[in-house]
C-alpha cells in the first residue's frame, strides 16, 4: 500500500510542477464561471443567470455547493489549490489500475504520457476533467472488486456534478 501512494504523490507532484507556473497566475474564465455560480447559489440567486464577467455556468446546484470553499481563496491560491486537487484525483485513479515499475511495459509508459499531456491541458484551462476521469476510474475499479453499490454511489453522485461519466453508471447497471 505505501508503493501506490508513493506512486500516487510521485506522479501528483511531478504533473503539479509542471503546473504551477500557470496557475500562479491566478484563475481564469473556468474558475470565475465556477465562482460566480457558485456565488450566486449561496447567496440565493440562480447560478444560470447570464454570466457577467464569465462564461454559463453549466453545473448542478450540489457543485456550486461543493465550491463554496475556493471562492474563499484569493486568486492564485485558489487556482494552484484546485489544480493540484484535480491532479490528485486524477493520478488516483490512474493508479488504482496501474502499478509502475521497471518491468511495466513501454506501452503503458506511453499511454500514461498521453495521459499526463491531456492533464495538463484541462488544468492550464483550471477544467473539472480530470477530477471527474479520477472518480470514475476510481469507482470502475471500486466495481471490478464487486463492491457495486459504493461504485454506483460514487458514479451516481459524479454525475450530479458533471453529466459525462453518467456513461459509466449504465455500465454499472
Amino acid at each position: 500500500m505505501k508503493k501506490f501512494w508513493i506512486q500516487v504523490a510521485a506522479l501528483t507532484i511531478w504533473s503539479f510542477a509542471f503546473l504551477i507556473p500557470s496557475l500562479v497566475r491566478g484563475t481564469n474564465i473556468v474558475t470565475n464561471t465556477f465562482t460566480e455560480g457558485t456565488m450566486r447559489f449561496w447567496s440565493g440567486g440562480s447560478p444560470y443567470l447570464p454570466s457577467v464577467a464569465a462564461d454559463v455556468f453549466h453545473y448542478s446546484p450540489l457543485f456550486a455547493y461543493l465550491y463554496k470553499p475556493f471562492t474563499l481563496l484569493s486568486g492564485s491560491a485558489h487556482a494552484l489549490i484546485w489544480g493540484f486537487l484535480n491532479v490528485f484525483v486524477f493520478w488516483l485513479g490512474v493508479s488504482v489500475w496501474f502499478r509502475l515499475s521497471k518491468a511495466t511495459p513501454k506501452v503503458i509508459w506511453v499511454a500514461l504520457a498521453f495521459c499526463a499531456i491531456e492533464l495538463d491541458i484541462t488544468q492550464r484551462y483550471q477544467q473539472i476533467n480530470a477530477l471527474l476521469v479520477g472518480v470514475v476510474l476510481l469507482s470502475l475499479h471500486l466495481y471490478k472488486k464487486e463492491r457495486y453499490e459504493i461504485a454506483a454511489l460514487i458514479i451516481s453522485f459524479i454525475t450530479n456534478i458533471k453529466l459525462l461519466p453518467i456513461i459509466f453508471l449504465f455500465l454499472l447497471c
